[in-house]
């Protein structure tokens, strides 16, 4: 694991990194209740990744956290500037990836290097994972086809429900009831001519806020079809 040092030096690298004069969702928070928490910490630029734009998120309730979809490698650090703004690696209680993609999994044996946080994920991408430089996977969780609830801490409760080719075999959305937030992960075809890219509100009308009888909550991800 690396030293407190490291981790602030990273940090500083990645914010006098950050590109001026852009206008991006950075540090967003969503939802602030006296406990807790739901953070955007990251829109990537058009360029990271290959031009494969996505989202990094963090919950939390109290000092416990939980970061949703980390992201690849090259938007790891600017993440990590965002999440020491308001706590540390160590207070990770779970890492939840929606799928298996680069632009989604790509930075977490970096993760796995600053955090003893368990790692929640779709079991059959378990065989998969290891090509991302992963030398062991004891710390990963997978989550069963039905989905499952993860209690984080008392009273800090997320649900894992299953999205099956939403966007990927073995997909899992979000649901943290405390503020009723649901994220869907990427939605939509995995690649498609940039014509085709339309604001997912208009894809899937009436969906932010989701309007279903069985959750009735807000859509936390917004964006073209293919953004995490």
């Amino acid at each position: 694991m690396l030293p407190s040092s490291g981790i602030k030096a990273s940090a500083d690298n990645s914010i006098n990194g950050v590109l001026r004069g852009k206008t991006l969702m950075r540090n967003i928070t969503l939802h602030h209740s006296s406990t807790h928490k739901f953070i955007l910490l990251n829109e990537s630029e058009p360029g990271d990744e290959g031009g494969i734009r996505s989202n990094q998120y963090l919950v939390m309730e109290g000092d416990s956290a939980v970061l949703l979809d980390p992201g690849g490698f090259g938007v790891m650090p600017r993440v990590l500037a965002e999440l020491l703004r308001h706590t540390s690696p160590d207070n990770l209680k779970a890492i939840m990836l929606s799928h298996q993609d680069p632009d989604i999994v790509g930075g977490i044996s970096t993760w796995l290097e600053l955090t003893q946080a368990p790692v929640y994920v779709s079991r059959i991408w378990l065989r998969f994972l290891p090509h991302y430089g992963i030398r062991t996977m004891e710390r990963f969780i997978g989550v069963p086809d039905a989905g499952m609830t993860c209690t984080l801490d008392p009273g800090f409760d997320l649900q894992l429900l299953p999205a099956h080719f939403l966007h990927s075999e073995g997909q899992i959305n979000v649901y943290d009831p405390s503020p009723r937030f649901f994220f869907p992960g990427t939605s939509g075809p995995p690649c498609c001519p940039t014509t085709w890219i339309t604001p997912s509100s208009t894809i899937f009308p009436n969906t932010c806020p989701i309007s279903n009888g069985s959750i009735g909550a807000t859509c936390v991800a917004i964006g073209p079809p293919d953004s995490g």
